[in-house]
């Protein structure tokens, strides 16, 4: 009786990861891609755009009339009128005047009937100077005013939390039934001669991961420093994915060593969303696949959260506590942030934009997990 309803629960957690997965991919679907432009404002001019919208689409707006770099403190000169018309002419958004805004808090309306709304940018107020504006927006469907993706977002949340609340318990109870194995056991041949050669291969996985991390720092100091002409984006960007395409592959063979010798299917799990990940970013490269980045990101979250959850899991199991807990909680940590971050790298950037904001994060995760390999592999004697 107790073993079916284990696995009733187990059947119920893979349904509500593959609901969280269908949510995710209705809310790439759903969301259009966001507009950029930036143009100049000559002093006491006023430009327009125009949208056409039907009833109860949600404009999201991000502009910024500061320079990049500048501090608050100096807003005030750079401040503009923004305020938005419907087709009737009449005001329905006024910020009176506003100097920038936080990815996290755009301006925002909706569409009550159908027709030409009309942004208006006014360089009236502020500084007596021209100043060049940093315009996105982002139009989609909304519900009672809530933007659909908001609504999608939030589900997924509560199915995350229905996910853990099924999983810790079975977790627990699953760890408290594994014998720990020492580091005696480990000298005596834990893990095969395959066990071995997995490991070795998921730590030269994760390695290249990280050297895909060096390789954009050291793009930005050349930028930063002018040290030497800075690779476009178009240059850098197919690089970068292939990189990380092949530290997925390789990756993904650490999981199945824990998988071989632990019987862990969260293990299991982890490395097959790697290998995922990895097709997904492998098509990216290719501009005529450009857009698939986004399944792929979406498959690197799952494989780090995956894979996180996968090392507390067996933590106890090895004689490497310390280093399964902190490289746990490091991609744990990174999965949450890079789900919370999403709107902000599918903004300024993509997945370079996240390899810049979090790369750091990620190798303190990979880096670890690849010491806890080779101190693994290390601690068995042929």
């Amino acid at each position: 009786m107790r073993r079916d309803t284990r696995k009733r629960h187990i059947l119920l957690g893979l349904l509500l990861v593959l609901a969280s997965i269908i949510l995710l991919l209705i809310y790439i679907f759903l969301s259009n891609p966001t507009v950029h432009e930036t143009f100049k404002l000559a002093s006491s001019e006023e430009a327009i755009r125009e949208l056409n919208l039907t009833t109860g689409e949600h404009v999201s707006v991000w502009l910024s009339a500061m320079p990049p770099g500048m501090s608050g403190r100096n807003a005030q000169a750079w401040i503009i009128k923004f305020y938005v018309t419907n087709p009737n002419h009449s005001t329905i958004l006024d910020t009176l005047g506003i100097a920038r805004t936080g990815w996290l808090y755009p301006l925002s309306f909706v569409a009550n009937q159908d027709g030409v709304y009309t942004m208006h940018f006014n360089n009236t107020v502020g500084g007596s100077f021209d100043k060049m504006v940093s315009l996105s927006y982002r139009v989609t469907q909304s519900i009672y005013g809530i933007p659909v993706e908001h609504i999608l977002l939030f589900m997924l949340a509560v199915i995350v939390v229905l996910i853990l609340i099924l999983v810790v318990p079975m977790l627990i109870e699953r760890r408290r039934a594994i014998p720990k194995i020492s580091h005696h056991a480990f000298r005596e041949g834990a893990f095969s001669s395959s066990g071995v050669g997995l490991l070795w291969v998921g730590a030269l996985g994760y390695l290249v991961g990280v050297f895909s991390w060096l390789l954009m720092i050291a793009r930005q100091i050349c930028f930063l420093f002018r040290i030497a002409e800075s690779l476009p984006s178009n240059v850098i960007y197919p690089i970068f994915c292939l990189l990380l395409s092949i530290s997925f592959v390789l990756s993904s063979c650490g999981c199945f060593a824990f998988r071989k010798e632990f019987g862990s299917l969260l293990a299991l799990g982890s490395g097959i969303l790697y290998l995922v990940a990895a097709v997904f970013l492998g098509f990216s490269i290719s501009s005529s696949f450009s857009v698939i980045w986004h399944y792929g990101y979406l498959f690197m979250v799952l494989a780090f959260l995956t894979w996180g959850v996968t090392l507390l899991d067996i933590r106890k199991s090895v004689s490497k506590y310390g280093l399964c807990s902190l490289a746990g909680f490091s991609f744990i940590l990174l999965a949450i942030i890079s789900i919370w971050s999403w709107p902000a790298v599918l903004l300024f950037g993509g997945l370079l934009a996240w390899l810049f904001m979090l790369g750091w994060l990620y190798t303190l995760g990979a880096v670890t997990t690849a010491v806890l390999f080779i101190r693994l592999s290390k601690a068995r004697v042929s």
